[in-house]
């Protein structure tokens, strides 16, 4: 009898662990969540030609939400009217109102934290149905970044460790003109950049971030793919939260005479 309850109990366990698998694959609730902080610069241009660029870059939340039941729709059926908030370690609970249809963000303007380490968790209340997605912190790259460097000439750079995907952005520190950025933005292109093979160690930055003799702030992220296994009541082969902390690098193109 002993026997038999054992393997009627782990029936039921691998039952429910089915069933639940397969709830997560048929929930028309899909979010992409991007998540970055910003290391604060060491050098004081770069951080005044960063609050003056156009990037709002500081600390950003993207939420896009939408009712899909494959890769195809995700742009066709965005959730309107969710209730959307972030709890960020043992921080009060913030809002992230609705932007555009579907689409949700917050900002260090509206009191977004970014604490390295922590877990960042995504509640979504729609209706009656409440969603959840989960996600530790990373701590900011420690990249391979050179000092000086040739106008026009393409840059790779070492990311220090393994990650699921690399950020970039430069800044010409003397415009504070966005030369070059990767960053994702809209449910499609978040979903198709955490949705590589994994196993990023450097990031390679095209020679058109260059385009002339100056000083430009270099931004690296390495960011990572929250464990699907945090996700609940939402769709788990189409959902990602994405979250990394960007550090910005000096970087010299002006000729030495």
């Amino acid at each position: 009898m002993l026997s038999a309850s054992i393997l009627l109990f782990s029936g039921c366990s691998l039952l429910d662990d089915a069933l639940k698998d397969l709830e997560g694959l048929t929930s028309p609730m899909v979010a992409q969540a991007f998540f970055l902080g910003v290391a604060e610069p060491d050098d004081p241009a770069i951080a005044q030609a960063l609050a003056d660029s156009d990037l709002e870059l500081e600390r950003i939340i993207q939420v896009h939400l939408a009712d899909a039941a494959s890769v195809d729709d995700l742009a066709q059926a965005p959730i309107s009217g969710a209730i959307v908030d972030l709890q960020v370690g043992a921080s009060g609970a913030l809002q992230i109102e609705e932007s555009l249809e579907g689409a949700y963000v917050a900002t260090s303007e509206d009191g977004l934290v970014y604490t390295t380490g922590q877990d960042a968790t995504l509640s979504i209340t729609l209706g009656e149905s409440f969603s959840t997605l989960s996600i530790s912190l990373p701590q900011a790259v420690e990249a391979t970044v050179s000092a000086d460097w040739d106008s026009n000439a393409p840059m790779t750079v070492g990311l220090g460790g393994s990650y699921d995907g690399a950020l970039g952005v430069v800044i010409d520190v003397a415009t504070a003109e966005v030369t070059w950025d990767n960053r994702p933005s809209g449910i499609q292109e978040i979903y198709d950049f955490t949705h590589g093979e994994g196993g990023v160690t450097e990031l390679v930055i095209p020679a058109s971030a260059f385009p002339g003799p100056s000083v430009y702030a270099v931004g690296i992220a390495g960011v990572d793919n929250a464990d699907p296994e945090t996700f609940e009541n939402v769709n788990t082969l189409l959902t990602s939260f994405v979250a990394g902390k960007v550090r910005f690098y000096g970087v010299n193109t002006i000729p030495i005479p």
